[in-house]
Parts: structure tokens; C-alpha cells; sequence
């Protein structure tokens, strides 16, 4: 029997490199799915590109004695008192969890309809990260495109994630990424997130910092300004790949994983152990381009830590 989740409202903007007043078209958002977990399906209607939103500092109402689920928003659990016990784990979603595929459809001229295809052994990942580290998601899509996805591959343990943020959060570079100029590049600064942890008493159980947070992303680029050895780039995710079996008991993200929640050192292990797609590094073929994007955002914001990978690794 399938279950049809509630009708969402979202926005597409025109391709430029500045995301500022841009023209907004309306479209729906429609997510399915059967009772069977391992047998997801996920169709929904959204637009070709992100609405880009201003970054906010939201903050949280201080945790209740009694857990409540509130709509729309990831509730959380009882903070633990004294020092981080768990690494802190911040998944991606699109190319990591699922695969979101375009193509036109008949009766949505103006938007593109978006087939959803799960991640083998998605459900199980997502129980061992939970059992295994402080977990948090942060994509670089819009809140409204955001909140269905995360109700949909997380469910009941919604609650459980230590911060679900969005494309708010993000820093707009205002240039478009190497890969599509028709794609918005955002970046993810760890330091914001930092900050943020630290400053919200219900969500600070202890500090984190670049020794003991793991960002896990398809695209490099998006930590330029973060940390040498703080994350990791799997390949991306495409559903026709029928042999992927990354996220199950055996896969090889999995197992880093597992050793990785053991180690003392979150950037000595991954230095040690590398993973995935390189890190950006001036050795980069475009690294004209991502050098560019870094002296504009430094010269914009001074305090922005620029991660010494960038400046002394070949």
C-alpha cells in the first residue's frame, strides 16, 4: 500500500552567477513510498535549480524534558553531560544517500520533474552512523526541497540528528561551479558550524573541532575553506549502478568508517588513510578558478579560515 507525503511549495531560479532577486516559478513536490524500507521509491517535482536563501543563524528552543516532534523540524535528543564521546558525523544527502535524477516530464513544462533512487542498504547505514557517531546532516538544498527528503530517508529517527541544515547555511560564492555553469556554487564552512554547536547549550555536548568532526560530501570543492582532513569525498551515488554496495555491512565506506570511529584523530586518520576523490589542492587543473573564489571570499569576509591543504600541499 503506498503513502502519498503532504503537497510542498518550492522555487526555481534562472542560471546566473549571482543569486540575488531572481525570478521565482512555483512547483509541487510529491514523495512515495512503500511499507517495504528495503524497496524505497521516491518520486517528486521540484524546480531545475535551488532557491537560493539568505544565510540565518536559527537557533533552537531549549530541549523539553519530554521529546516533541514538531513538523518540519529535526527535534532532538537529550544532550549528554561532560566530553565528546562520538565523533561527529555530517552527512550529505544528494550523491550520498540518494540519487536525484532529472528529466522532463509531460505536464511540468516550466519545472523538472526529480525520481529519488535510494541508496542501497541506505536504512542500515544510517542505524550504524547513529550507533557509531553524533550525527548531523547539512545539504546545499533549499529547506523546502530539504525537509521531505530527510522525512523520507530518516523517518522516526529524525529526531535523532544533532542539526539538519540547509542551502541557508552555506556560503554563496556567487560563481558557479567547474562541473555545471548552470549550477550555484556553495561551500560548507565547518567553522560556522563549530561555532554554532558551541554557542546552543542544548546542542553542546562537548567540543568538536577539526580533530574529532568527519564531513562526509560527493563534491570537493564545497570544504575550500575548511580544514585540511576534516572530510571525505565518496564517488557519487547513481542509481544504474546496480553493484553498489557501499553503505552495506562490507562496503568500503562502511568499513572506514567503522575504523575511523576508533581512531584518536580524526585528521591523522584520514591523512594516513585517504579516501575517495582528492581533496583540491594546487595541483588541482582548476585550481586558477578555486583560487580566484578564495581571494574574493577572503577579501570579502577576513575572519574566513582558508585551510592550510590549499596554501602548502602541492
Amino acid at each position: 500500500m503506498t503513502r502519498l507525503l503532504p503537497y510542498l511549495k518550492d522555487s526555481s531560479i534562472e542560471n546566473s552567477t549571482s543569486l540575488s532577486a531572481l525570478p521565482n516559478r512555483q512547483c509541487e513536490v510529491i514523495f512515495k513510498y512503500s511499507r517495504n524500507r528495503r524497496k524505497k521509491t521516491s518520486s517528486c517535482v521540484v524546480s531545475e535549480h535551488e532557491e537560493a536563501l539568505p544565510i540565518q543563524n536559527n537557533t533552537l528552543n531549549p530541549v523539553p524534558t519530554k521529546e516533541v516532534k514538531i513538523p518540519g523540524v529535526c527535534t532532538l535528543e537529550q544532550p549528554r553531560i561532560g566530553r565528546v564521546t562520538k565523533k561527529l558525523l555530517i552527512l550529505d544527502v544528494n550523491g550520498l544517500l540518494v540519487d536525484i535524477v532529472s528529466y522532463v516530464s509531460v505536464g511540468y513544462q516550466a519545472n523538472i520533474e526529480i525520481s529519488g533512487k535510494v541508496r542501497p542498504f541506505c536504512d542500515d547505514f544510517l542505524r550504524f552512523c547513529f550507533q557509531k557517531f553524533d550525527v548531523g546532516v547539512w545539504s546545499s538544498r533549499t529547506k523546502r526541497n530539504l525537509n521531505p527528503l530527510i522525512d523520507f530517508l530518516f523517518g522516526d529517527s529524525r529526531h535523532k540528528l544533532l542539526f539538519c541544515w540547509d542551502q541557508s547555511h552555506c556560503t554563496d560564492t556567487g560563481f558557479t561551479t567547474v562541473e555545471n555553469t548552470s549550477k550555484p556554487m556553495f561551500l560548507k564552512e565547518l567553522k560556522k558550524l563549530w561555532e554554532y554547536l558551541e554557542s546552543t547549550p542544548h546542542l553542546n555536548k562537548g567540543e568538536y573541532d577539526e580533530s574529532n568532526t568527519l564531513l562526509l560530501d560527493d563534491s570537493p570543492y564545497k570544504t575550500l575553506c575548511n580544514p585540511v582532513h576534516t572530510a571525505i569525498f565518496p564517488q557519487s551515488y547513481r542509481y544504474r549502478d546496480g553493484a553498489d554496495f557501499s553503505l552495506g555491512p562490507d562496503g568500503d565506506l562502511r568499513l572506514y568508517l567503522e575504523r575511523l570511529a576508533e581512531a584518536q584523530n580524526v585528521r591523522e586518520y584520514i591523512s594516513q588513510h585517504p579516501f575517495g576523490q582528492r581533496t583540491i589542492t594546487k595541483s588541482d587543473p582548476s585550481w586558477g578558478f578555486y583560487s580566484r573564489i578564495l581571494q574574493v571570499l577572503t577579501h570579502t569576509n577576513p575572519r574566513m579560515l582558508v585551510h592550510e591543504l590549499i596554501l602548502n600541499v602541492d
